[in-house]
């Protein structure tokens, strides 16, 4: 099972978590250039991911090589959440959101448009735009480049509309893909989250500080959902407001398991945490307010994600490295599972999709794979840098004990016989050749138990001669 880890200072790593190795390091190390998130570009595959950086920029990846296939930078600061989305195999939609609740969608075709290596198509469209005289622009004069070494860069505007840049020096290619900006809120925005529905709805959830959870359609751009606050305590005080985590229940299920387990529930039920060790469950069919709400110590929660097992069970991470499950079918506050030997502040969680495997990684740069129904730790890799997000691969996850039996039925297989068997087949001979010894176990029991009879005889005997003199002795002294 391989691991895709974003650290700190800008490096993305593909680990082997039964082997505890790291196969590719995608990235250079640069101060303030930390990965705030990874997503995968499509839903269906796990061959291109897509990075967000704490300066805005955001790279697409191929997995298996560590080629970077497009960059782009937005013009957005302090982005919050970022969702990408494959419409088509042409195109890649991208949302990302400010702390301002200002709302940036890119579209572009990364497929055919590569910034590393462009088409030959791509090229050969380009060239004859130019033929045509109808894109081709000059930015500058030559009067004005005669003293300077560097070529002047040309303004090519292609059929299909995007904007492209390409240097004359280097040919490389910039491609400005089209934005369409969208004000969801006034207020401060600490989370965003991006959920599709069908095909037709894509819901954008929005919460922050003072600012309560609200959802909005994409397609319709209205606010469809707005929360409410909690009632007053009992000193009838307003509750604080810091809402840093926002989940829709069942989003880590396949569709099928999805629609089986939830039906038309999917999308209403929703769950949020807050900087005040909170964690809130909305029913948007039943009412705006939460439906239960649950309490942790002191200290907030800093990572979350929804249970591949239970739709209505989802696990949480705080910033002393606690991590324990909800389920929200259950009024009580009591924690499921806990899991532990964690050291420091939990910073992403992720459920492997095709296994009951839960991962974390946390700022002690340790990422941990754990079994969800034992809470066993399995695995466990030191990553050198502070981690702050993770993806999981759909390889099939296979244990170190699992992998040694294989290795072993590849090993008995050269020699045309399974060792299993001959080992079975051995112990079954010595069972009876070892029955002969067995049946005579109780005859040397026996021989060992008439010793003590004879030493009782040879006891007795003493004592009788004893007496036989004591009485001689006494006849004497009467004569």
């Amino acid at each position: 099972m391989r691991v895709v880890t974003g650290t700190d200072t800008g490096l993305m790593k593909v680990v082997d978590v039964v082997k505890g190795e790291v196969l590719i390091t995608i990235g250079e190390q640069k101060k303030g250039k930390g990965l705030k998130k990874i997503q995968w570009a499509s839903e269906t595959n796990d061959t291109e991911v897509v990075s967000l950086y704490d300066d805005s920029q955001i790279d697409f990846y191929w997995i298996s090589t560590g080629q970077r296939r497009f960059s782009m930078v937005s013009s957005l600061n302090n982005i919050q959440g970022m969702y990408c989305e494959t419409t088509s195999e042409d195109t890649r939609n991208v949302y990302v959101c400010n702390n301002q609740g200002m709302l940036h969608i890119y579209n572009f075709p990364i497929s055919k448009y590569n910034l590393v290596q462009p088409s030959d198509d791509f090229l050969a469209n380009l060239e004859k735009n130019e033929d045509d005289g109808l894109v081709n622009q000059q930015l500058g004069s030559d009067e004005d480049d005669d003293g300077d070494d560097e070529k002047p860069k040309k303004r090519l505007n292609p059929t299909l509309g995007y904007k492209v840049t390409e240097d004359a020096q280097t040919h490389k290619i910039t491609i400005e893909p089209k934005v369409t900006e969208l004000k969801l809120t006034g207020g401060d925005v600490s989370t965003m989250v991006a959920q599709r529905l069908d095909s037709k709805r894509l819901e954008i959830a929005i919460a922050g500080k003072d600012n309560l959870m609200k959802i909005w359609d994409v397609e319709t751009q209205k606010c469809v959902f707005k929360a409410k606050n909690v009632p007053h305590d009992h000193l009838n005080l307003k509750q604080p407001i810091w809402d840093n985590g926002i989940c829709y229940l069942g989003s880590s299920h396949p569709d099928s398991e999805r629609m089986e387990a939830m039906g038309d529930a999917f999308g209403n039920l929703i769950c949020n945490r807050t900087a005040y060790h909170q964690v809130r469950y909305f029913d948007r069919r039943a009412q705006e307010r939460p439906v239960h709400q649950y309490y942790f110590e002191e200290h907030n929660f800093t990572a979350m994600c929804p249970s591949t097992v239970n739709v209505h069970e989802v696990v949480v991470g705080t910033a002393i490295g606690k991590m324990f499950k909800y389920n929200f079918q259950e009024k009580k506050n009591k924690k499921i599972n806990v899991y532990r030997r964690i050291a420091g502040s939990v910073r992403d969680i992720k459920f492997h999709p095709n296994k009951k495997v839960v991962c974390c990684v946390s700022a002690d740069r340790y990422l941990r794979v754990y079994d969800q129904e034992s809470r066993q730790m399995l695995h466990s890799s030191y990553l050198l840098q502070r981690l702050n997000c993770l993806l999981l691969t759909k390889d099939r996850y296979v244990n170190k004990d699992d992998e040694d039996e294989e290795n072993s039925e590849d090993d008995d297989g050269m020699f045309g016989m399974n060792m299993k068997q001959v080992s079975y087949e051995e112990d079954i001979i010595d069972e009876d050749e070892d029955e002969s010894p067995v049946r005579e176990q109780p005859k040397k029991r026996k021989l060992a138990s008439s010793s003590p009879s004879g030493s009782k005889k040879t006891s007795s005997s003493v004592v009788n001669k004893l007496d036989d003199i004591k009485n001689r002795i006494k006849k004497s002294k009467l004569k």
